[in-house]
């Protein structure tokens, strides 16, 4: 598949739900959700979470890489639902505060798709499944993760 640019939010978010539904038809160990703080994601529509449904698999891995979930609980309620029966293969960390704007956005699935955005402030992207570029961007996701710290857990504890 040659890359496909998008242009617009809608496209974006119709690229994601698209990529979501890719990796519930094919198959993929792993996903990777990078973003300062994944505002403009559907994560929460119905057709999203159906994908992530029936992705999971015990042997399956997401994990999301943001600033901050701060807008998770108001914003992506029905992800969090999915994300309590699934936390045993979703993990989410925080990017160190001291490097603020050196995060893409972007969705990779290692070999199967990629969906990155260009420009935040006008939705331009790409859609792409250039094997190299998936590795590259792999690489750069392990890295992320690694200089990231756990946080926002999928259960609240407490006394």
């Amino acid at each position: 598949m040659p890359a496909q640019p998008f242009a617009s939010r809608v496209d974006f978010e119709q690229a994601l739900r698209g990529a979501f539904a890719l990796a519930a038809r094919e198959g993929c160990a792993r996903i990777w959700l990078v973003d300062p703080d994944f505002e403009h994601w559907p994560l929460s529509e119905p057709g999203v979470n159906d994908s992530l449904r029936r992705w999971g698999l015990a042997h399956r891995r997401l994990t999301l890489v943001a600033h901050h979930f701060d807008m998770f609980p108001r914003r992506h309620a029905r992800f969090l639902a999915w994300r309590r029966s699934w936390s045993h293969i979703v993990e989410c960390r925080a990017w160190p505060k001291d490097e603020e704007g050196a995060l893409p956005s972007l969705w990779l699935a290692p070999g199967l798709r990629m969906v990155r955005l260009l420009d935040s402030a006008r939705f331009r992207g790409v859609i792409d499944a250039d094997p190299d570029a998936m590795r590259e961007w792999s690489g750069r996701c392990d890295v992320f993760s690694q200089r990231a710290s756990p946080t926002f857990s999928a259960f609240v504890l407490g006394l």
